[in-house]
């Protein structure tokens, strides 16, 4: 197992942080947490996706979008307020968990490629200290050395970014479908309890 680990874990990583420079670390870093996070958003959505109606078919309350209002007008004076007050609480609850972490995942998504960016302004300044240096041999490794960091940091900030953005994009509609839905009933619940979010 430690021998799989180093040959298949540890050497390629300390290869691409010796290419890439000081700057591949953070960017693996952003790579893994925004990763995290997106898993943890889809995970949610796919679990309100049972969780929310259960919870509903509990009071018996429809979560097809087309039958609610039906159901809310001809059910609404059998469901006394305490059981309004807590439809309402657990909607509110499941509003703000897909509300979750939008805010930092849009923040990694857009620090991914400034920091490749930084990566590539490091490795052209090596590339630049190499061609100022006098030795000849020196000057070939120092470019090829520059160039590489530039190149790779840019690469992997844009290999983080894009498919990070992509499915934040995927989850962002189907968080609006969910919030189209949790708003509704929000908005019937309320009609009965008198309170306003």
């Amino acid at each position: 197992m430690n021998h799989w680990l180093h040959h298949h874990v540890w050497e390629p990583l300390s290869h691409l942080v010796e290419v890439g420079g000081f700057i591949t670390l953070p960017l693996l870093a952003v790579g893994l947490l925004v990763s995290y996070l997106l898993a943890l958003r889809m995970y949610d959505l796919y679990a309100l996706r049972f969780r929310l109606p259960n919870t509903l078919q509990l009071t018996g309350i429809p979560w097809s979008s087309r039958d609610l209002e039906p159901w809310f007008r001809s059910q609404a004076e059998s469901f006394d307020s305490h059981q309004w007050l807590h439809i309402e609480n657990e909607l509110l609850l499941w509003e703000a968990q897909l509300r979750r972490s939008d805010e930092l995942i849009q923040s990694l998504v857009t620090a991914a490629p400034l920091l490749g960016l930084l990566g590539t302004v490091s490795g052209m300044i090596l590339t630049f200290d190499s061609l100022a240096s006098t030795s000849l041999l020196r000057q070939g490794n120092g470019i090829a050395g520059g160039i590489s960091e530039a190149l790779l940091t840019t690469q992997l900030g844009l290999v983080i970014a894009i498919p990070a953005m992509l499915a934040q994009q995927m989850i962002q509609r189907w968080r609006q479908r969910w919030h189209q839905r949790v708003m509704l009933l929000l908005q019937l619940c309320q009609s009965r309890t008198g309170h306003t979010s």
